[in-house]
């Protein structure tokens, strides 16, 4: 039984000396821009309706809460919005790298390779950054913004409006590029 015992210690011993590190990156909270978040969680999935009817689901792989003068959320690793027409039916795709809103604020900021895809369309929408006013339900964008046509045409603008649904936008100082087919 000691035996047994002296054994289990000596397994035990040599498990701590292997597995020690005196690499403390390793374990070092995690940390963004300089400040820690007083919350953070993993694979956030937001439902959001309007009078019982599914309108937009907006995932996260990491959101990050920060709390002081100005809270704000954060999504460092990117958001991925999916938007709902009246019948259920998935009417646009969102994605970007990240994503950024203050508590008390309507505004999100979308930002870092955002992509918009208008599914019923068949058009993506390419830009830097867009601007999502929650209370308004339109979306904006004060960077260039890149239009793939469902034919394959081009269209660049300078900036974007339009509703949260993208069933109507604007894209103003509009220059494209068209393909036309030669005929024989």
């Amino acid at each position: 039984m000691v035996f047994l015992q002296q054994f289990a210690m000596a397994i035990w011993l040599c498990a701590m000396c292997l597995s020690c590190s005196d690499d403390f990156k390793l374990f070092a909270p995690l940390e963004y821009d300089g400040k820690f978040p007083d919350e953070s969680a993993k694979d956030i999935e937001i439902v959001c309706s309007e009078s019982g009817t599914l309108s937009l689901i907006i995932f996260a792989p990491v959101l990050n809460k920060y709390l002081s003068d100005t809270t704000y959320i954060e999504c460092p690793a990117g958001v991925k919005i999916t938007s709902f027409d009246e019948h259920g039916q998935v009417r646009s795709l969102l994605s970007a790298k990240r994503a950024y809103s203050k508590d008390n604020d309507a505004l999100m900021e979308i930002r870092d390779s955002v992509v918009v895809h208008d599914l019923q369309k068949n058009e993506i929408i390419e830009t830097e950054k867009i601007v999502w006013d929650k209370n308004k339900h339109m979306i904006f964008s004060d960077t260039e913004v890149r239009r793939t046509n469902a034919d394959g045409s081009i269209d660049i603008g300078s900036s974007f409006e339009g509703n949260e649904r993208m069933t109507k936008y604007t894209i103003k100082n509009i220059r494209g590029e068209k393909t036309f087919d030669e005929e024989d």
